[in-house]
């Protein structure tokens, strides 16, 4: 099974036909495996995309129907909400991801211009796709993120 990393906060451009080109430094972080296989977009209530490769999917998925924590109807409501509300894809020949209407929708631009200013924000598995105007980096503040890790012993 191939792992996949996405690092790092990258611009880029929703063209007028929904497109938008995955950034190189995440295609030279990952796989062709990873590259080549499905991806599965699914909205986050705060105005953004979640990207997940299928092996990332794949082990969300198992990660619920494994948890303790869900009575089985939780569970199978779960996968239904987290099923219905996603769209699988795959990347096209030039590393184009295609944001649907379904998708789209989901993403609070500040205009309807046809061509949308964007950002890839890497999230370790996963990727996520803002609105440029939108995203605020919630805890990317350098100092916060300093003490976090030089408090975080790893244990």
């Amino acid at each position: 099974m191939s792992s996949c990393l996405f690092i790092g906060t990258h611009s880029a451009v929703l063209d007028e036909k929904s497109r938008m080109v995955m950034p190189a430094g995440f295609r030279k972080d990952n796989s062709p495996e990873i590259l080549d296989g499905d991806f599965y977009f699914t909205p986050h209530e705060n105005g953004f995309i979640i990207v997940r490769p299928s092996v990332v999917w794949e082990k969300y998925q198992q990660t619920i129907m494994s948890s303790e924590d869900l009575s089985g109807s939780q569970k199978r409501q779960f996968i239904r909400l987290l099923c219905n509300n996603s769209v699988k894809a795959k990347l096209d020949t030039q590393y184009r991801i295609v944001l649907n209407q379904t998708l789209r929708r989901f993403l609070p631009f500040e205009n309807d211009e046809p061509r949308q200013k964007m950002l890839v924000v890497g999230s370790g598995e996963e990727l996520e796709l803002w609105p440029a105007d939108r995203y605020r980096g919630e805890t990317d503040s350098t100092q916060e993120l300093s003490r976090f890790i030089n408090g975080f012993d790893g244990r």
